[in-house]
């Protein structure tokens, strides 16, 4: 399927990354490092927002993508559309709970949990994968012009694995990173980063 370009945001850092706490479908707020990555994607979010007049920009309702969204919009878009489909992914019984919490009281299942994507995929009574994607495709599905979307972490690698047309085992690979913006445009990804006060492209 053809999809219009997506500029995929990830949430800046929250109290609970900081501390290794599973949110999930729960929330926390920025810190003052996230406050800031949010800063850095309104700087780059800028130029894109003045070349597509217009543009929607949807984000999960969840509050660190809306104070994201909220720091990263710069007052140059129009109004904000949440769309319940953009959520974490639920981690179920884990949500809450530190890495060490987890792995002191579920062992067996921790010891099979081999990267954060797998702290969320095989929570009890979390998301499976194919809602995670299911939910994904569906989101994108309905998008008709290019948009901005602000999201989560492990969420955002089901969105732009599906633009790329990977294979659920190749998104699990996929850096998740904050404070840049990720530009998909026929199955093809830019990562929009800033450093030492330039704006740099890097093609994946």
């Amino acid at each position: 399927m053809s999809y219009p370009d997506v500029y995929i945001l990830r949430h800046g850092e929250t109290e609970w990354n900081l501390v290794q706490r599973i949110q999930g479908s729960q929330d926390s707020p920025l810190t003052e490092k996230g406050k800031e990555q949010a800063r850095v994607q309104a700087g780059l979010l800028e130029p894109i927002l003045r070349e597509h007049a217009g543009i929607p920009v949807y984000a999960s309702p969840l509050g660190r993508a809306r104070e994201t969204a909220r720091i990263a919009m710069g007052g140059c878009a129009p109004g904000l559309r949440l769309d319940l489909r953009l959520q974490e992914i639920n981690a179920g019984a884990w949500e809450g709970l530190t890495r060490h919490e987890v792995a002191a009281g579920w062992p067996i299942e921790w010891a099979l949990c081999g990267d954060d994507y797998e702290l969320f995929t095989r929570a009890p009574n979390g998301e499976t994968v194919q809602a995670a994607f299911d939910r994904a495709e569906a989101f994108l599905k309905d998008l008709l012009c290019p948009a901005v979307v602000i999201t989560h972490g492990i969420f955002s690698c089901f969105l732009r694995g599906i633009l790329m047309g990977k294979t659920v085992g190749e998104i699990t690979d996929m850096p998740r990173q904050q404070g840049v913006i990720y530009h998909l445009s026929q199955g093809r990804e830019e990562v929009i980063e800033k450093k030492c006060d330039e704006i740099e492209f890097s093609s994946k």
